[in-house]
């Protein structure tokens, strides 16, 4: 077979390509490894010992909210509605019964995973406690610390100021990330962009000033959630490829919002499988499956200098080649030699391993133990069963499937795997018993309760498969998931012409092969400035209005995959006249806003604190009451569903820069006023000519400091 040019790979990034190409009348094929649309997005419908008419899971990644566009006006739009009618007419049948957070216009194959959740508030995270042991920390979602939703109460007051401290510190970083080139990110001499991208998240974690207030319970709040993001230990991963990671994708607090607005509020009855049948249903006859390519070539004197060598010896040609998949999925083809360094750094990183199972019962039993509402939300950091979340949907006979769906990370899965085969049983049952016990656990403290022991089906799918060149698996040519993530020093440290292996990522290989996957996702069509932007309201807002740019929007997610896409082709389609097209700018004020003021001042007066010789776990009860309220405000407040930690922050922050309250000024200040340096490393920081932020200095520094 001879293209102009073939795509490897038949997920989203692929589909997207191929849209891409046909809407320019170019001449194309896909080849995919497997046999089937989708990559690390596996639809299933379960057929062993049980039916559910109409609904399809996942395997893969699986949510979806309003900001993921373009993807949620693809599945919410007419004509996908119509198609799935038409072909699939199972999959459309009413929802279950609306409250009064369902939205009237939502199709009824979405399902708002956040309003079943809504009747049952109680939830539970283990994490380690003040002594450094593991504990189930059982809380009620309308009773949490300050109003933050997730965080559970009883964790005690110091780790309640570790976590609102290193929770600034994280806005902060996030807020000087420059997401189009993180290397040249600027910290305000906070921190270099290779100072964190020499270290692990982990590593991060550990180092001052953090050392000096985190608590355990503090570090697994941040850990779990990490966990969660990447399935990978903080061990493993660069803390400025973390940070820049969740930059691109909202803010760290805004990737673990699954609450209302947030992206992972919804998911597809019908399944993402059906999504990808409809995206390349006008060129489904160019997609050719079971086409594993052994090598690649090239000879650039050659019609169709791009050759291609399948596993069974077959040969293709192509005059351009867009390799749509993962890094560490590309890594397994073999190159050719002189293939640029930075290349083969990208595609020599590790993959996450992710674990997921849905576990079928025959009763939603979690949403009423002994008159508990449990909403089936819960999950512990480094623990066996990282996660649990209430999966259940009406199938097209309007009855409920109850299914929990799991998730296991990393070093769990590596334990999981030995003990299975130490212990010599069936892999199914031995998989059963370990996914039960554990939910077990979860919700009751018990490793026996009977109705979780005894689930109807389990449907589990590990994305960690060890294979390399030599040694295709059927089905297992993803390697892991969801991401390829970057070690140390990937994004600064130099290995061609002076640059980082990121710099390349997304320039073609002698305008021959074009490497593209939701991992390096460039926005073709992008609306914001490269860095994060300040937008200066025209009338006061509750919250400050910020909003990260979209040059790599959805980094790693299934939108981040059509980004990457569609970018790739038009980088081929346009050759050396491509360019990324450009909108007028909304106007933009670079002015820091009050939240990052406010997190630059506890970052430099907690570092000056802690080099004076004072640890917060020595500090009086009432100075740590005083540090919180500078911090979170009053806690004796009513909880409703306020948001998580990044929401309450921001309100507090504009709290404090609009009241006269100087008894929090004050609180904050004995923070800050610790020594000369301190505030000449804020000032020396601190570039606004904002009013009110120059007045909030003045008064935070009083009489120590010349205004």
């Amino acid at each position: 077979m001879n293209k102009d040019t073939i795509i490897i790979g038949a997920g989203f990034t692929g589909l997207a390509a191929a849209a891409e190409l046909q809407n320019n009348q170019q001449d194309f094929a896909i080849l995919e490894a497997s046999n089937r649309l989708g990559g690390r997005n596996f639809s299933f419908k379960t057929t062993q010992h049980l039916d559910t008419p109409g609904v399809e899971y996942e395997h893969g990644s699986q949510y979806i909210g309003k900001s993921q566009e373009p993807l949620w006006s693809v599945v919410k739009g007419e004509p996908f509605y119509t198609w799935l009618k038409t072909h699939y007419p199972d999959y459309v049948h009413p929802d279950t019964p609306d409250t009064e957070y369902n939205e009237d216009t939502l199709p009824p194959y979405i399902v708002d995973n956040f309003a079943q959740r809504l009747d049952f508030p109680e939830q539970v995270l283990i994490l380690r406690d003040e002594n450094n042991e593991p504990k189930r920390f059982p809380f009620n979602k309308f009773q949490t610390p300050y109003c933050i939703t997730g965080l559970p109460s009883g964790i005690g007051k110091r780790s309640v100021a570790a976590i609102g401290l290193v929770s600034l510190d994280i806005l902060y970083i996030e807020s000087c990330i420059n997401v189009d080139q993180p290397w040249a990110s600027d910290f305000k001499g906070v921190y270099t962009a290779k100072q964190l991208d020499a270290i692990t998240l982990e590593q991060w974690l550990h180092e001052k000033p953090r050392r000096g207030y985190m608590t355990p319970t503090a570090l697994d709040s941040i850990t779990i959630a990490a966990q969660a993001l990447l399935s990978v230990n903080p061990s493993e991963i660069s803390a400025l490829y973390f940070f820049w990671y969740c930059a691109c994708n909202g803010g760290f607090f805004n990737e673990v919002n699954d609450a209302k607005n947030g992206p992972q509020q919804y998911w597809l009855r019908c399944g993402f499988g059906k999504v990808l049948k409809f995206m390349s249903k006008d060129f489904k006859d160019s997609i050719h499956y079971e086409q594993v390519i052994e090598s690649v070539s090239v000879d650039e004197q050659a019609e169709f200098p791009v050759c291609l060598t399948m596993s069974d010896g077959a040969v293709h040609r192509a005059k351009k080649l867009i390799v749509a998949v993962s890094p560490h999925t590309a890594n397994k083809i073999q190159w050719p030699a002189e293939l640029d360094e930075s290349y083969k750094v990208l595609m020599g990183q590790k993959m996450g391993r992710t674990l997921k199972a849905q576990v079928f019962y025959e009763t939603s039993w979690w949403n009423d133990i002994d008159g508990t509402g449990w909403q089936g939300y819960s999950g512990g950091a480094s623990y066996p069963v990282l996660w649990t979340m209430d999966n259940t949907a009406c199938d097209a006979n309007g009855q409920p499937r109850p299914c929990l769906m799991t998730f296991t990370i990393g070093d769990q899965i590596t334990e999981l795997e030995a003990s299975i085969a130490k212990s010599g049983s069936d892999p199914d049952e031995a998989l059963k018993r370990f996914l039960t016990k554990h939910i077990s656990y979860l919700f009751t403290g018990e490793y026996d309760y009977e109705p979780a022991m005894e689930p109807i089906a389990i449907t589990a799918n590990l994305w960690a498969k060890q294979t390399d060149k030599s040694g295709f698996e059927k089905g297992a040519f993803i390697g892991g998931g969801p991401n390829t993530v970057f070690a140390p020093g990937v994004l600064t440290e130099p290995v061609q012409d002076g640059k980082s292996a990121m710099a390349f990522a997304n320039t073609p290989w002698r305008d021959l092969i074009y490497f593209t996957s939701s991992e390096v996702a460039r926005n073709y069509d992008p609306k914001t400035p490269d860095a994060m932007a300040f937008i200066k309201p025209k009338k006061a807002a509750i919250v400050p209005a910020t909003q990260y740019s979209d040059n790599r929007l959805d980094l790693g997610y299934m939108n981040g995959g059509l980004y990457a896409g569609q970018y790739a082709a038009q980088q081929l389609i346009q050759g050396a006249e491509f360019k990324v097209r450009h909108h007028k700018m909304p106007a933009y004020s670079k002015v820091w806003n009050e939240v990052k003021t406010l997190a630059y001042v506890f970052i430099r007066g907690i570092e000056a604190f802690l080099e004076l010789g004072t640890a917060l776990h020595v500090i009086s009860d009432s100075q740590i009451d005083n540090l919180i309220s500078a911090i979170l405000g009053d806690e004796t407040r009513q909880c409703e569903l306020k948001g998580g930690i990044g929401t309450q922050l921001k309100l507090r922050a504009v709290q404090l820069f609009n009241s006269n309250d100087e008894i929090a000024v004050d609180a904050l200040a004995e923070v800050a006023r610790v020594s000369p340096q301190t505030y000449q490393a804020i000032l020396d920081g601190f570039t606004s000519d904002d009013p009110r932020q120059v007045d909030f200095l003045k008064r935070l520094f009083g009489q120590n400091r010349e205004s």
